[in-house]
């Protein structure tokens, strides 16, 4: 790439997720357009993650870190925005992958108008897929799906929307779509699947190194991103139809038990001990690793 400004600016909030992290970046490096910068904004990190982008050793990688962390990665995005030189601000977060044509999809979808731009992705959990993700109707709220990580907007359109909330406890992705929404945006769905979510709520209670999804993900995207598309497909409509179905008295009542069950640990904390052990054999057991085996 030339000293030009880049087309794409990709904006990567992080803390203390190393593997996750370098799998995520890697998903970026593999991509079938390459004119973008990445902007890696570690929010008051003092792990490791300044060397896993060095080890990289890509000049479109740019690490930044604030000089304490903040607790929320809205700070570290407007860090990263600040910084950005593309026309276009795409944001990934750092558990999440991207397929090799995220980013030209969503450049062909804007490409006759439009200021934003979303594509189709799937969530997955230690339990398998847990949603799909597409473009939120203007009514989103709190309780439907979204992620950052499908989005690509405009420059123009991210410098009218203002900053990300640093004050929001939660639901900031939420806050931040409503202000586009409220501001009229053109929004355009790309029909392709393009991004695997995986929720740090979900998956941090399992951060030894064995357990973490993203590694073996990016593993199967750089041999046959084609056949992993295929496969998600088919467990997003495995999914559905799984779900769609009408549950017998036996699974309503076990449904029941893992909903209750599922409510008491986010309550409790699932990163909180003893429940952040139980949480760890229970995927390790499902993974086929012993109980007890090394972090």
């Amino acid at each position: 790439m030339s000293g030009a400004s880049p087309a794409v600016s990709v904006i990567v909030a992080t803390y203390h997720c190393p593997v996750a992290l370098k799998a995520a970046l890697e998903s970026v490096l593999l991509q079938d357009f390459d004119d973008y910068e990445v902007r890696v904004i570690g929010d008051g990190c003092t792990d490791d993650s300044a060397a896993v982008v060095a080890s990289l050793n890509d000049p479109r990688l740019h690490w930044t870190n604030l000089p304490h962390n903040t607790g929320t990665p809205g700070a570290p995005r407007n860090e990263g925005l600040r910084q950005a030189r593309g026309r276009y601000i795409a944001w990934l977060g750092h558990d999440d992958l991207w397929l090799p044509w995220h980013l030209s999809s969503l450049l062909d979808c804007l490409k006759d108008g439009g200021d934003f731009a979303c594509t189709l992705g799937v969530a997955y959990g230690p339990d398998g897929v847990s949603r799909a993700i597409a473009l939120p109707i203007e009514s989103v709220d709190h309780h439907v799906g979204i992620s950052p990580s499908h989005w690509m907007q405009t420059r123009a359109l991210a410098d009218r929307v203002g900053a990300w909330s640093t004050t929001l406890p939660n639901s900031i992705d939420v806050d931040y779509l409503q202000r586009l929404w409220s501001l009229g945006m053109q929004a355009r769905f790309c029909r392709r699947l393009t991004t695997i979510k995986f929720a740090s709520v979900r998956w941090r209670p399992y951060a030894d190194a064995a357990l973490m999804p993203q590694p073996a993900w990016l593993e199967r995207i750089r041999t046959d991103a084609h056949a992993v598309e295929y496969d998600i497909l088919l467990d997003m409509a495995e999914h559905l139809a799984t779900h769609d179905r009408k549950l017998t008295a036996g699974e309503e009542i076990r449904a029941s038990l893992h909903g209750l069950a599922r409510a008491a640990l986010t309550a409790y904390g699932r990163r909180r001990w003893p429940a952040s052990i139980l949480l760890q054999w229970i995927n390790r057991r499902r993974r086929g690793l012993p109980i007890f085996g090394p972090r």
